[in-house]
């Protein structure tokens, strides 16, 4: 579950952040240039903004929550800055060998794909496990396809030097 939803949460927080960023940029620019050709008052925001920001203080109740906020959002994102991130590379049988997971996934699924039967093949693998789901939309049956799918791939594992578990799953589907 965590594999799935943190790169999720990341995205999300990373993208609002960005957005933000890009918002109080576009706010600063267009305030440094109008202040720059002159014009009086603020250009985008309220003019009384300056009033307000002088009449804060730092015991007013929606100061407090804004830097709370601030303090939350950063906290946030320092988190999943810091949170351990999908490995990005799977273990071999040899000493000091590891695979880019990514490229590994691939290399499986074009073994795979090449199997009598196989319509669409899909491997995720990862430290501990290599799953693969095939579909079939032949006449053949499923057990056949996937004894061939788990033939091909123990020959391909066989040829990497990759003993990992591993759980085909193949689905009929209609044609």
């Amino acid at each position: 579950m965590g594999r799935v939803l943190l790169p999720v949460v990341v995205r999300i927080v990373s993208a609002l952040l960005a957005l933000a960023l890009i918002a109080l940029g576009v706010v600063a620019i267009a305030e440094v240039v109008g202040a720059w050709l002159g014009h009086d008052g603020w250009v985008l925001l309220p003019d009384d903004t300056s009033e307000r920001l002088t009449r804060w203080r730092w015991d007013d109740l929606t100061t407090r929550w804004l830097i709370v906020g601030l303090f939350v959002t950063a906290a946030v994102a320092l988190a999943l800055a810091i949170a351990r991130p999908a490995p990005m590379t799977v273990l071999a049988d040899r000493p000091s060998v590891r695979f880019e997971r990514h490229a590994l996934e691939r290399a499986l699924a074009d073994d795979l794909d090449a199997v009598d039967g196989v319509d669409r093949v899909a491997v995720r693998a990862d430290e501990r496990q290599i799953v693969v789901r095939a579909e079939t939309a032949r006449r053949l049956s499923a057990e056949q396809v996937h004894t061939s799918v788990d033939q091909r791939l123990a020959e391909s594992l066989e040829r990497l030097r990759l003993g990992q578990p591993t759980d085909v799953r193949v689905e009929r589907t209609n044609p």
